[in-house]
């Protein structure tokens, strides 16, 4: 509460219309739009409160779209990637993003290869040419992450790599990034399992 709190004072000296231009992010009707997950929020720019179109938005990722609105000037995407650990301080947090994301990828989709095409073809994933099946997604307005399977044929486990596109880093905090690989794989999974 306190950190949306602090994200929010900072808000409230800029123009929403600029944030709105700046985030990739529309502005209609006196509110900023944007999309998370292909979900849309609303912002109001009075006290930047994150509301959904429908359902609930957890806080946390109400703390994450208050963190990626607070960055100016955003970056677009640079179509090079890096993984968690070369994200300035990611060394730190490394193992507990892999346990939490490549970890239950792998796991979930050992020797289900078509089945990780199939769900990243549902969230509206972008074949790239990487691992032996690579797709981006979209999950912010800025900003991309990569799912990549590599087979391990009949000697080795099949492994699933997480990248995120290198401009992350200029468009949300360290902590942010993390979030954001985290829940996307949480409902990668979901997804697979039918539950969304």
């Amino acid at each position: 509460m306190i950190q949306q709190k602090k994200l929010r004072k900072k808000l409230e000296t800029k123009d929403p219309e600029q944030i709105a231009v700046d985030s990739g992010a529309r502005y209609l009707n006196g509110d900023i739009r944007l999309k998370l997950f292909n979900r849309e929020l609303k912002i109001s720019p009075d006290e930047f409160a994150v509301e959904p179109l429908s359902g609930e938005v957890e806080d946390h990722l109400k703390v994450l779209i208050l963190n990626y609105l607070s960055f100016t000037e955003n970056p677009a995407g640079s179509d090079e990637w890096v993984g968690f650990r070369e994200i300035p301080h990611g060394e730190f947090y490394s193992e507990n993003f892999k346990k939490n994301t490549e970890l239950k990828l792998t796991r979930t989709f050992q020797s289900k290869k078509s089945e990780f095409e199939a769900v990243s073809a549902e969230l509206g994933g972008e074949e790239i040419d990487m691992g032996d099946s690579g797709y981006a997604f979209r999950v912010l307005p800025k900003i991309r992450l990569a799912l990549v399977f590599w087979s391990g044929g009949d000697e080795f486990q099949d492994k699933i790599n997480f990248l995120f596109e290198k401009t992350a880093i200029d468009c949300l905090t360290t902590e942010g990034i993390s979030i954001l690989g985290k829940e996307f794989c949480k409902r990668f999974i979901e997804k697979a399992k039918g539950e969304i």
